[in-house]
């Protein structure tokens, strides 16, 4: 018996000690992606639907590439508002790569939210033959939870979307050229990147955030914080990464204002030779065995064998190549319904903001989730430093 009470004493004392360091009112247990965390009502962290509300404004973003010839690259830009939301319908892709309407709610053109820290900026990179609106409910969950996302629509040789909407090319022709991309030998592939003003153009929009950020007239003016930049892509913006960040043959390539990097069912080839060049933090994301390998055979977790510490490599239980893009929300009303709704979006955006909460911000409480597997992932491998 006196163990007992003994047992049950020190078991209080624990949790009196718990509540003194955190302060009562100030814990809520939260059930995310079928397992609980605590979290600060002042810091809502992974939560499905973000702290704060989304501001959007599309860019015209204007640059001369490494020939001198001017380029144009709309992109989209999501960050935190205080200001009022209103229902927005986005003209993109959806299931089954179909053209159509997504809802959401964003406020066009608001003000940046003001805050004593700027903004960490992800480039957000989509795959090949679609437009920069492709992972909604993933560029505005991070933008809810204080981060300013920009997706550049790249000038891919075809397309079934654009940010603004407007013309566009047929399934039909779309698959004829995909047919052709993926048949390309390595040395196409990384010409390619370039001819469609991936890998350079990617850098040269961060160039002209970097000055909205200096200019006192941008609506970006003193919000961005330069030395956290990150980047997450989908496919082809996943082999477009890869490029930025070390796995190109061609150094000049890479952007070493790149911190870290999401990759999510990305292409490996033509860099599997080149992945150990990789030295920033990076996150691999893939569907379940039949999305193990890319287009050439190459395994995906290849990135994640090779790459330098710290590393994350997550399988998504029943997950396909296309469970990262906006077909996932296609049975739900709007995107904030999908962010609740989707366990493959709560997934996805977890650990997406967990990761980049670390490794751009500093955040040792992103750890907290990264050390969990979540009953939604078939496996989780990690390598910290």
């Amino acid at each position: 018996m006196r163990k007992v009470i003994v047992t049950i004493s020190v078991f209080m004392i624990v949790i009196l000690l718990i509540i003194t360091i955190y302060r009562v009112g100030d814990l809520e247990k939260r059930y995310v992606n079928g397992f609980f965390i605590f979290r600060s009502q002042e810091n809502q962290k992974y939560e499905n639907i973000g702290t704060f509300n989304v501001g959007y404004k599309i860019v015209d973003i204007q640059y001369k590439d490494e020939t001198g010839k001017l380029q144009t690259m709309t992109t989209a830009i999501w960050y935190t508002t205080d200001k009022k939301t209103n229902e927005y319908a986005y003209q993109t892709v959806k299931d089954k790569l179909r053209l159509g309407k997504i809802l959401s709610r964003v406020a066009v053109d608001a003000p940046v939210k003001k805050s004593s820290e700027k903004y960490p900026l992800l480039m957000f990179l989509h795959g090949g033959y679609i437009c920069g609106t492709e992972s909604l409910f993933l560029t505005e969950y991070l933008a809810s939870n204080g981060f300013i996302v920009a997706a550049p629509d790249f000038h891919d040789d075809a397309y079934l979307c654009r940010i603004k909407g407007g013309r566009y090319d047929s399934l039909l022709t779309v698959l004829e050229k995909l047919k052709k991309f993926r048949s390309a030998d390595a040395s196409t592939s990384i010409r390619l990147l370039s001819e469609h003003q991936r890998v350079p153009g990617t850098s040269r929009v961060i160039d002209k955030l970097l000055e909205f950020n200096k200019d006192s007239k941008s609506l970006f003016f003193e919000t961005i914080e330069e030395n956290s930049i990150g980047v997450i892509g989908h496919s082809y913006g996943g082999r477009t990464i890869l490029g930025l960040i070390g796995a190109h043959p061609q150094k000049e390539m890479l952007d070493k204002r790149i911190k870290s990097a999401v990759i999510l069912s990305g292409a490996v080839f033509p860099f599997e030779d080149t992945l150990n060049n990789i030295k920033i933090p990076v996150m691999i994301m893939q569907g379940d065995d039949i999305d193990d390998v890319d287009t050439h055979s190459i395994p995906r977790r290849k990135v994640f064998d090779d790459a330098m510490p710290p590393k994350f490599f997550l399988r998504l239980k029943n997950g396909l190549h296309g469970s990262f893009y906006n077909g996932i929300c296609d049975k739900y009303s709007d995107i904030n319904k999908c962010q609740k709704s989707s366990e493959f979006a709560k997934v996805i955006n977890s650990y997406s903001l967990a990761f980049f909460n670390r490794y751009l911000k500093n955040d040792l409480n992103g750890e907290i989730l990264l050390n969990t597997q979540s009953p939604i992932l078939k496996s989780y491998e990690k390598e910290f430093d």
